[in-house]
């Protein structure tokens, strides 16, 4: 693969990384000549190393210019990352970057669509906090002799009620907080 970037990504861009931090590259490869006339050219590559803790995303380069035509948020990034986070950068990458200002648009749907991304991706995440929460305070201040079994129904009907309406919201065949009933006594 030809790569035209290859740039510092997520947690370690922002600065908010912690030592569970997974370490995140994105890129901009050229596709051979050969994938481009047999148009077998990728719009992505992903690449992830699970016990190095490393995830790479190389775009092609036209589907690349495709995003940031479009002003999509991963892109801009991309074209605003710092030199000292970038890792190669060839002489096609640095013309883009030269250019990033003709990216620019008023148009903000992009952006819109980015932000209620990421709005619903973190309001799940506080209401899956805070559902643990509230099932963690009940069984502290339970009597240890007291069986799960009968705490069943003091949990809050809202948690059992939502775990059922995510799973057809997001057509997923497993739930997405561990089904109580397996850790109830029979």
């Amino acid at each position: 693969m030809n790569k035209l970037s290859k740039l510092v990504s997520g947690s370690y861009l922002y600065g908010t990384n912690d030592d569970l931090s997974d370490r995140d590259y994105h890129g901009v490869y050229l596709p051979t000549k050969q994938d481009i006339l047999l148009s077998k050219v990728k719009d992505e590559i992903k690449n992830k190393y699970k016990e190095e803790h490393l995830e790479e995303t190389y775009f092609s380069l036209q589907f690349f210019v495709r995003l940031a035509c479009q002003g999509q948020t991963g892109a801009m990034d991309m074209l605003h990352t710092p030199e000292s986070m970038t890792m190669i950068s060839s002489d096609v990458w640095k013309e883009l970057v030269s250019l990033r200002e003709k990216f620019y648009s008023k148009n903000i749907h992009a952006f819109l669509e980015y932000a209620k991304q990421q709005s619903i991706k973190y309001s799940l995440k506080g209401d899956r906090r805070k559902d643990l929460s509230d099932v963690v305070t009940l069984f502290k201040n339970q009597d240890p002799d007291y069986r799960i079994h009968e705490s069943w129904y003091e949990i809050p009907s809202r948690i059992r009620r939502r775990q059922d309406l995510l799973m057809r919201q997001t057509h997923r065949i497993e739930p997405l907080y561990p089904p109580l009933s397996r850790y109830l006594e029979k």
